[in-house]
Formats: structure tokens, C-alpha cells, sequence
């Protein structure tokens, strides 16, 4: 086992490098000037180019990738070309909004998809089977930032209602609880966006559960479980959840992806001052060491989520080993 985490680990490096080449090559290669973002349309031609020169992007391509690269290796993740803060400060401003977006999301995903996987796969062909099948079905066919936009315009249309601090920039957030914040302005800042994000990675999670269950109730040891005697709930819980399981954290890690990038979208709609909308107004506005920098730390994100995965079929499953 600490052989292949070691392995793992040291895959992480070839793995960042290519995401932060490519990152750093398609924001210059597709067309526009970053320069002229910042000085606006009205600049003269001279100016441009003290900007470019003091931005440095009138030296080389490889010369600019490697003092970037640099930088990161030391922890300096740039300085905005716009806002002059560096992408260090900002982030410790918003990681804990998009981090309990994404923790609330995800722990709503399992809650609403696992036991309704769990309840049809038992009861295959009744009423709960029939309803969380269709359910599932529903969930998957509406974009999580489409569900967004019909809460809040609607919410707002119909009832006079919008999210906890919207459109101020500001969120109250499960830090901000620890020291003395609103637990209730909390929930209602991050309740809806949360199960806006999850239905989609819930009904994933359903549908795999469903299918997972019923494969595994079908061996012999299942229907030895029973003529022993066991109460259905001792052998679902017991013989048969744990084997269903492996396909489940997969399908999770594959799906927390999906999270990261739908919190670009979500936090947008909901007006949440978090990274996702960090990157989105960076991505507009050709910030290029924001965007580098922000998408190299999802990239880190998702490949360790998934060494994690990884890691935890050897518990689900004993007989799976590493060498």
C-alpha cells in the first residue's frame, strides 16, 4: 500500500506540469490581448506596450511559463493583472465558500442517493423502485446551472425572495460561524446552491447504487445470509452494502469533478464570492496568472481526490491489495 501511494504521488508531478503547460499555452493562443483588457480600449499603442512589458508578456513563451512555474514551486501563485492582489490573498478570502459548497453538495449527493439506491434495488419492480428510477431520470435531464436560474428568477419573480446576502459579495460561511456567525444565515446562503449542485451527482449515485445492489444480492452467500436466518436489514447492511460499494466511491470521485466544475456556474448564478466565481470574472477578463493558477489547484484537487478513492477499495475490499 505505501508503495503504491508513493507511486501515485510522484505521478502527480508529470500530471501538474502537463495541466499547467497546456493551461498556460491555450490562454495564448487563443485570440485577444490581456494587455488590453487592462488598459481598456482607449489606449494608445505605446502604452500597450508598457504594459506588456511590465506584465512581461512581451518576453518569450518559455521564459513566461518558467517564472510562473517558479513562482508555484515556491508557493507564489502570482499577482492579479487587474485587481494587483495576489492570487494567494484572494484565495484565502473565498476558498471557505466554495469549500462548503462543495462539502454540502457532496454530502447532500451521498444522503439523497445512496439509501433511495439502497430502497429500490431491495424492493426491485414496486412503487419506491418505479419513483426513484424516474426521479433519477428527472434529476439528470436538468443542468444544475439551469436549475440555478429558474430558483433565483422565479424565487424572486414569484415570491419576493432571494438567497441570504445575494449579490453582495459577501457569505456567511461555516468559518464565520465558529466565530460567532448566523448558523441560520449560513444555511440559507448555502442550502439551495447546494442541493442545486447535488441532484445531477445524486441521481448518478442512485441510478449506480441501484444496479450495484442488485448485483451483489444475486451470489450464493446472500441467499445463505438469509436461510440463516438474517434479518434483510443485518444482510443488506452487512454482506451485501460493502460489495456494492466499490463501483459507488468510484462513480464519486469520478463525480466530484463534476462538482468542481459546476461550482463555477452555480456560485455565479447565486452570486457566491467564492473561487468558481474567482475563475469565471478571471477567465472574462484574461486574468492569466488567476486562471493558471486556479486551474492547476483543481487539478491537485481532483487527482488527490481520486489517489484517495483509489486507497479506500483495499478497505471496502480486503482482498484487493496493492503492490
Amino acid at each position: 500500500m505505501r508503495d503504491f501511494i508513493i507511486r501515485r504521488m510522484l505521478l502527480l508531478i508529470p500530471i501538474i506540469i502537463g495541466v499547467s503547460f497546456i493551461t498556460f499555452l491555450v490562454f495564448r493562443i487563443i485570440p485577444g490581448d490581456a494587455a488590453v483588457f487592462v488598459c481598456q480600449l482607449q489606449c494608445t499603442e505605446e502604452t500597450l506596450a508598457d504594459i506588456r512589458h511590465k506584465l512581461e508578456l512581451d518576453k518569450p513563451f518559455y521564459e513566461q511559463y518558467g517564472s510562473w512555474l517558479y513562482g508555484v514551486v515556491q508557493g507564489d501563485l502570482g499577482t492579479s493583472f487587474h485587481t494587483h492582489v495576489t492570487v494567494n490573498t484572494e484565495l484565502e478570502r473565498k476558498y471557505p465558500v466554495t469549500l462548503e459548497l462543495l462539502v454540502l453538495s457532496l454530502g447532500m449527493s451521498l444522503l439523497l442517493g445512496i439509501p433511495a439506491g439502497i430502497l429500490s434495488a431491495v424492493r426491485p419492480g414496486s412503487i419506491i423502485d418505479f419513483v426513484v428510477r424516474i426521479v433519477s431520470v428527472f434529476w439528470l435531464s436538468i443542468p444544475s446551472f439551469y436549475l440555478a436560474i429558474l430558483i433565483v428568477t422565479f424565487g424572486a419573480a414569484w415570491f419576493g425572495w432571494s438567497p441570504a446576502n445575494f449579490a453582495t459579495g459577501r457569505a456567511v460561511t461555516f468559518v464565520d460561524v465558529l466565530h460567532g456567525g448566523s448558523l441560520t444565515t449560513n444555511l440559507q446562503t448555502f442550502l439551495w446552491p447546494s442541493l442545486v449542485l447535488s441532484v445531477g451527482t445524486a441521481a448518478v449515485i442512485m441510478r449506480l447504487t441501484r444496479s450495484s445492489m442488485l448485483e451483489v444480492m444475486r451470489p450464493d452467500y446472500i441467499r445463505t445470509a438469509y436461510s440463516k436466518g438474517l434479518r434483510e436489514r443485518a444482510v443488506v447492511w452487512r454482506h451485501a452494502l460493502k460489495n456494492a460499494m466499490i463501483p459507488v466511491i468510484t462513480i464519486v470521485g469520478l463525480q466530484i469533478g463534476g462538482l468542481i466544475g459546476g461550482s463555477i456556474l452555480v456560485e455565479s448564478v447565486f452570486a457566491l464570492n467564492g473561487i468558481g466565481f474567482y475563475l469565471l470574472s478571471s477567465i472574462v477578463l484574461r486574468d492569466l496568472p488567476v486562471v493558471q493558477s486556479l486551474v492547476l489547484i483543481f487539478a491537485l484537487a481532483y487527482v488527490l481526490i481520486n489517489l484517495f478513492v483509489d486507497v479506500s477499495y483495499a478497505w471496502l475490499d480486503p482482498r484487493i491489495r496493492y503492490g
